[in-house]
């Protein structure tokens, strides 16, 4: 059962880049996340999917993550911007500005929130499949959605009105 867990290892890792916003602490968080499921399979109950379990303690490595350090610069948090030669040097400052907007909307939002959202939009999960993973209903997970999505447009709105 061991060697299940480790065959969710890029499902989790992406999980990890999205929750912690970071390449380098998605890395350390699925990693110590595997660890952890691989340690304690005995103690699986089996009333989740392995997917749901490993979300569950992925969640919760991040969530540990956190605590242990202050947050970074939103500068820090965001992609950096491809700067080949060919592209527009005003383009690229303009695109890089609105990264760093959107980024600012997202990490206004609640963490479940923000959760629901990056996993909806980045992993492109069924609603069916967030509600499981995050054991709630779909209509649940609907509002937060919703509640997300709006909140994004309000920030992003007076943002531009400014």
């Amino acid at each position: 059962m061991t060697t299940e867990v480790w065959e969710y290892r890029e499902h989790v890792a992406k999980l990890a880049r999205h929750l912690c916003r970071d390449p380098d602490d998605g890395e350390d968080v699925a990693h110590s996340a595997l660890l952890k499921a691989s340690e304690r399979i005995e103690g699986f109950r089996g009333e989740a999917t392995v997917e749901t379990w490993l979300h569950a303690i992925t969640l919760n490595e991040c969530r540990m993550l956190r605590r242990k350090r202050r947050p970074s610069s939103l500068e820090e948090i965001g992609e950096p911007v491809d700067r080949d030669e060919g592209n527009d040097p005003e383009f690229l400052a303009e695109e890089a500005e609105l990264r760093l907007e959107v980024l600012q909307a997202i990490a206004g939002l609640s963490e479940k929130e923000r959760c629901v959202l990056l996993l909806r939009e980045g992993q492109e999960l069924s609603m069916e499949a967030l509600a499981e993973r995050l054991d709630m209903t779909v209509p649940a997970v609907k509002s937060i959605l919703y509640r997300a999505r709006q909140s994004l447009r309000k920030t992003m709105s007076t943002r531009d009105d400014t």
